[in-house]
């Protein structure tokens, strides 16, 4: 990342939330996007980054890549779900949830902020962060989550991404549907 191998960057021993749009791309490989997607994703499962993500984003996620209206070819559900299932089951990511107060909490900011529409989201998204410690977001759109001061959002498919040298990285581009389908049998 950068330059640095991504076990010895500087979010190496940070908990990071990944936002549904790094996952999203993950999965579409005609974008440009799609490289450094994979590399995080990739990353993340190997456990060189302590990933995180929200149930919101999951369910973001399949929205996302079963929605014809977003998606050129809309992925089928069944598929969907099997990534889902499988990132769900992944001994090296970590699930968070909102609590039971995270809404009004966000709701509250809000208000107070004046947010409109889907804003109310990401602030959602950012309060779940916040309540479970999290130090970063990593999302496509950080300016979303930093106007709301509540916790740093990063666009990390801006940097550079090297990995260690015994990472068989080719190995995961051939064959990443299988190998995440095993991390999520092995959970």
């Amino acid at each position: 990342m950068n330059g640095v191998s991504v076990n010895k960057c500087e979010f190496a021993d940070k908990k990071v939330l990944i936002d549904t749009g790094i996952w999203v791309y993950s999965e579409m490989a005609d974008t440009p996007h799609y490289n450094k997607s994979l590399a995080i994703t990739i990353s993340v499962l190997q456990g060189l980054i302590n990933g995180y993500v929200s149930t919101q984003s999951l369910a973001e996620f399949y929205a996302a890549l079963t929605d014809p209206r977003l998606m050129e070819v809309a992925a089928p559900t069944d598929a969907v779900y099997e990534r889902i299932e499988a990132l769900w089951k992944s001994q090296t990511l970590t699930l968070v949830a909102p609590s039971q107060m995270t809404i009004m909490k966000a709701l509250y900011i809000a208000k107070e902020k004046g947010l409109i529409g889907s804003a109310i989201q990401d602030c959602i998204l950012a309060v779940t962060a916040r309540e479970n410690n999290i130090d970063v977001i990593w999302t496509t759109e950080p300016e979303r989550f930093n106007v709301l001061g509540i916790i740093p959002a990063q666009n990390p498919l801006d940097w550079d991404w090297t990995f260690p040298r015994d990472m068989f990285i080719a190995e995961f581009f051939d064959r990443k549907s299988e190998l995440l389908a095993r991390v999520g049998r092995e959970g």
